[in-house]
């Protein structure tokens, strides 16, 4: 498998479906995208057509456009449609969800943007919802309907304090996909970046998605061998681990200056794991082949966008906060260091981690607090 720096151009979405044609909604008009959607619609690809003004952005004149996937069933390997999609270019259109804010106590010391120290800050829950050609893939779940429902049942007291987390319902990825006008079963894919808690806690709001982690990060979050491990790693959210898929973090390929980088089982090869132990012993980003660009989701390798600065800086409270979740200090601050580089040095590819708010509302040009909505839906 081939998983190095080629990708498809900007020409390759022509031709292509209109939801394969912007980045994280943006609509292309090219009549050839509506006839292919056209062509796949009649075929029996199970879209739906929704009125598109205002999707994910979109604020131009009001017109009917092929969706999909909407209650789509993810195809195997090998067929047709895979295939006339592979040839069409395969861009992927990805759409950035803030799944749960948590406000930590040090205000700007642990964000660098709030006002007070003494008060809450503001950290955001990076997610990516991924529309490839077969189905729905979700990157990281954020804190879920049963974390907003029973909180104290099912997170620590110690990080429920620390971090006091905003529940909100319509912020949980399921309700926002819903809100983008989707069903929570079209997602047939998790690729989960690590166990901790506030990126798996809504993983049994889909339980018939297949979740795709590295094994070392299963074994380790499972012995439960520390208070700390005991505090962040939380089984009452693995109703799902059925079905979980493991894969070996010392086998891949190398990409872009990172080792061990592999593909996943029914996925097509834009979708990558990307090994960045450190914080967790089985911690790994998610990289995104757009079709225009790669998308790195380095997930906790880091906290604050001023880590990738040539000159690195973070606010203290939340250098602290990294200093006391990491389990290898060694392997974080090496990671760090060649998510640095790459910043630096390569072409066509947007590195961002989970919880910077700056990040998370440059990407998907909304405030973090608002959610993600295709349509309106009451809240």
């Amino acid at each position: 498998m081939n998983i190095g720096f080629s990708r498809g151009t900007a020409a390759s979405t022509r031709g292509c479906p209109p939801w394969a044609c912007g980045d994280h909604g943006t609509v292309s008009g090219a009549a050839t995208c509506n006839d292919q959607a056209q062509q796949l619609h009649d075929r029996g690809h199970g879209g739906s057509y929704l009125p598109e003004r205002g999707f994910g952005g979109y604020d131009g004149p009001a017109r009917v456009v092929q969706r999909w996937p909407v209650r789509l069933t993810c195809r195997p390997p090998g067929h047709d449609e895979s295939r006339a999609l592979a040839a069409a270019g395969r861009a992927m259109r990805v759409h950035h969800l803030n799944c749960i804010s948590t406000c930590p106590l040090g205000g700007r010391l642990m964000d660098g943007r709030s006002k007070e120290i003494l008060g809450r800050g503001h950290l955001s829950c990076h997610c990516l919802l991924v529309e490839t050609p077969r189905c729905l893939v979700l990157v990281d779940t954020g804190l879920g309907l049963r974390d907003v429902a029973h909180p104290h049942a099912r997170l620590s007291r110690f990080f429920l304090a620390l971090l006091r987390p905003e529940f909100r319902e319509q912020m949980t990825a399921v309700r926002q996909i819903q809100r983008l006008g989707f069903q929570p079963a079209d997602v047939r894919h998790i690729l989960l970046s690590h166990l901790d808690f506030d990126h798996a806690g809504g993983l049994d709001d889909f339980p018939h998605a297949t979740v795709h982690l590295l094994a070392r990060e299963r074994a380790h979050a499972a012995r439960q061998r520390t208070w700390l491990d005991r505090q962040r790693f939380r089984p009452q959210q693995w109703s799902t681990r059925a079905r979980w898929r493991t894969y070996p973090g010392a086998q891949g390929e190398p990409w872009m200056g990172f080792d061990c980088v592999r593909g996943l089982d029914g996925l097509p090869p834009e979708l990558l794991l990307v090994p960045l132990p450190g914080h967790t012993h089985g911690h790994t980003g998610i990289a995104v082949d757009t079709g225009a660009g790669w998308k790195l989701l380095a997930a906790d390798a880091y906290f604050h966008a001023g880590e990738l600065d040539a000159s690195p800086h973070c606010p203290p409270g939340l250098r602290a906060y990294q200093w006391m979740m990491e389990l290898d200090r060694d392997a974080r601050l090496r990671n760090q260091q060649r998510l640095r580089d790459l910043a630096r040095t390569a072409q066509g590819i947007d590195i961002f981690c989970s919880h910077d708010v700056a990040e998370f509302e440059r990407l998907s040009g909304r405030s973090a607090r608002v959610p993600a909505a295709g349509f309106a839906m009451p809240d």
